[in-house]
């Protein structure tokens, strides 16, 4: 035992002193900080765990993304700690570094910021938005330009873009190259016919090759399981944590849908009861629930067992796009935007949109958007507002679908037509300096101080240079337009029509 010696000081008071080893020394900790995060990379304002040690015990440690601060952690008596943080979302995609700071101590880790695009229209609402994109904006979108092109053998599918890479299928393969460079990083040949959509999720690579399901590894691209399914025509697949969802033709015009392990491939369950007619809607999934549109009809299974949940009439022309699931409400767009509740399927409200779409909707911000004319509905009451923001003099569509990054919807069209980039906003709120029109002359002015208005209003060709019966101009008319986009001041901007580095109705 160390000895102990006592004396009495002034004022009373008892002073101990200890002689030896036995009293604890407050030394800051030999080793080296560490600071190691639960994961390393993620989108604008995602949320992790930090860890750190060999800080002091009991001290306070300042945590930090770049220069901002993001909170405080106390170190435990081995100077130890463990925190909830959040990503800024104001962090743009790139590495950015996270810091934790205890006076003279400090340790640090690396973060990688991306807006990924893993599946078809987005996630698996198929709501074609994406909320944590923090560089496209209605502000800055007419700044874009062209990162690389790679040109594909042939016809192409719908990309995704997931961990660096993106995705691209095609009728005879899939590649996949780097999302910054645009490099070949692997490619795979079709086995069983066209390759369509892929989708990422759960470190697999799903896609559909013909009438089978096939996951793949998506650093090497090495089939990890291949699941044939007794139809044709599939559906781009919905991927979730815990299952695969794909609508297709069982060959006897009667659609299914089918619930599909994505460790294994395995089958779970199969709808039933079956879809009278082949799924025209493709599906979509949220809060547990797979949703499938037919003629005439839209249903609900339960995600895990395949059980019919309800059944809604719908009555409305023949849409083949997709499904949209999003804030408890279903949206079916045909002639009309019907809204559903997600969980009883009771029908919420109709709007007009006087034509059949032929693209996906997007949703977001409280609005509905579909083109032909970019038409925005309110999704608390149906209520719409047809803001025109440009409208192409040609009888053929091209099935461009709109995206929504925050603030902003944004259409691109085909580069050979010309690029051609438009927004729109919510009805509530004016359309920031839209686009209004492109070609080789001042596009028409708005009229309307608010931007949005009841009736059309479209920028115009100038006559030399309309389109033919085709949809396209004349080649010497397609190389000026392919140079020029008029904004709704009607001064030109210069804009190149290989700036379509994403995928058009995706």
């Amino acid at each position: 035992m160390a000895a102990t010696r006592w004396a009495l000081v002034a004022a009373g008071t008892v002073l101990v002193a200890g002689l030896g080893s036995g009293v604890a020394s407050a030394v800051e900790p030999a080793a080296t900080p560490t600071l190691a995060l639960s994961v390393a990379s993620g989108p604008p304002g995602a949320a992790l765990t930090a860890k750190g040690a060999h800080f002091g015990a009991g001290h306070a440690v300042d945590l930090l993304v770049d220069r901002t601060s993001v909170g405080t952690a106390y170190a435990g008596a081995t100077g130890s700690f463990t925190a909830r943080i959040s990503i800024p979302k104001s962090a743009r995609p790139g590495r950015h570094t996270v810091s934790a700071v205890s006076g003279t101590r400090s340790a640090t880790a690396s973060f990688l910021v991306r807006t990924d695009w893993p599946q078809y229209r987005g996630d698996a609402g198929r709501t074609g938005a994406n909320p944590t994109e923090n560089v496209i904006t209605a502000s800055t979108v007419r700044t874009l330009k062209p990162a690389w092109q790679v040109r594909t053998p042939d016809d192409q599918g719908l990309v995704a873009v997931a961990g660096g890479a993106v995705y691209l299928p095609s009728a005879t393969t899939l590649t996949a190259l780097d999302a910054a460079t645009g490099a070949t990083r692997w490619t795979q040949h079709a086995q069983f016919g066209f390759f369509t959509a892929v989708a990422v999720g759960g470190g697999r690579l799903v896609t559909v090759n013909g009438n089978h399901v096939v996951a793949l590894a998506p650093a090497t691209g090495a089939v990890l399981w291949t699941s044939p399914l007794a139809g044709q025509l599939l559906s781009q697949p919905v991927v979730t944590p815990n299952m695969i969802f794909i609508e297709g033709d069982d060959n006897r015009d009667v659609g299914r849908v089918w619930g599909i392990d994505p460790a294994t491939g395995a089958i779970r369950w199969t709808s039933v009861p079956p879809l009278e007619n082949f799924g025209v809607s493709m599906p979509a999934y949220a809060d547990g629930r797979v949703f499938a549109g037919t003629i005439g009809k839209l249903r609900a299974f339960d995600a895990g067992t395949g059980a019919l949940l309800w059944t809604a009439p719908v009555d409305d022309a023949l849409n083949r796009q997709t499904l949209v699931v999003t804030g408890g409400t279903v949206y079916f767009v045909g002639n009309h935007v019907n809204a559903f509740d997600a969980a009883t399927g009771t029908h919420r409200w109709t709007t007009l949109l006087g034509n059949e779409v032929d693209t996906n909707p997007a949703v977001a911000g409280g609005c509905s958007t579909s083109v032909r004319p970019a038409t925005v509905a309110r999704p608390a009451s149906g209520t719409s507002t047809t803001c025109t923001h440009w409208t192409r003099p040609s009888a053929r569509s091209d099935g461009s679908s709109p995206t929504v990054p925050p603030g902003s919807a944004i259409r691109s069209w085909p580069a050979a037509w010309c690029t051609r980039v438009t927004q729109t906003s919510a009805p509530s709120t004016r359309v920031p300096a839209g686009w209004s029109g492109c070609g080789t002359t001042s596009a028409s002015r708005r009229s309307s101080t608010d931007g949005c208005s009841p009736t059309r209003r479209a920028g115009s060709w100038p006559p030399s240079s309309r389109p033919d019966a085709r949809g396209s101009p004349s080649p010497a008319v397609a190389r000026r337009a392919q140079k020029t986009c008029w904004s709704s001041s009607g001064r030109p901007s210069a804009i190149s029509s290989s700036t379509n580095v994403t995928n058009d109705g995706a």
